[in-house]
């Protein structure tokens, strides 16, 4: 595909997303970003290619709408300023380095190896000029944000995410993300038993 099918496809994808940005040039640094992905990944079908559960579009598009939620909540429950152009380019670009990450070999040297999507992603919208308030949420929406005194839109979107990825792992493997984890016992920490 050329870069402008790539364009028309990204932009029908995330057709209410993208009109839902009223920074127009984010608009089309977000474009941009998923566009540079596809051509690097090799990818031509968003839908198909980003792969499910709890990675793939329809994750996308939950923390999206889910970011969306939360920020306006607390704009209005806590009267504050919350920029929501920030948060909904950030929901939309937080995962776009799984395309790198998930990519054959053969198109992309450190598909999947050395480089979590939440850099390789960081690298992409780097390069598209995305401001650093949502390089910020790319970078530190999952595990390597941590440790990182996150930003109130880079924690929108941080819950945000793991919300989704919670009701997917619910409704694909019938349980939550906690109950993934095993329960380790360490004495006088929390003891187990019907009130822990």
């Amino acid at each position: 595909m050329t870069s402008e099918e790539l364009t028309k496809h990204v932009q029908e994808v995330f057709t209410r997303e993208l009109d839902a940005l009223k920074n127009k040039d984010l608009q089309q640094q977000v474009v941009r970003t998923w566009v540079r992905a596809m051509e690097i990944s090799g990818a031509t079908d968003l839908p198909r290619e980003l792969p499910k559960p709890g990675i793939g579009l329809e994750h996308v598009l939950a923390v999206v709408q889910i970011a969306m939620a939360i920020a306006d909540a607390e704009a209005q429950a806590h009267r504050m300023t919350i920029d929501r152009d920030v948060v909904i380019a950030g929901a939309l670009l937080h995962d776009v380095g799984k395309l790198l990450e998930r990519a054959p070999a053969d198109r992309h040297p450190l598909a999947g190896k050395l480089i979590r999507h939440p850099f390789s992603g960081l690298q992409l919208a780097l390069e598209q000029g995305v401001p650093s308030e949502v390089l910020h949420i790319i970078a530190y929406h999952s595990a390597e944000g941590h440790r990182v005194p996150r930003t109130l839109e880079c924690y929108i979107v941080y819950e945000a995410d793991m919300l989704s990825v919670d009701a997917l792992d619910r409704r694909e493997l019938g349980i939550s993300r906690g109950e993934q984890i095993p329960y380790i016992y360490v004495p006088g920490l929390r003891k187990k038993g019907k009130n822990s």
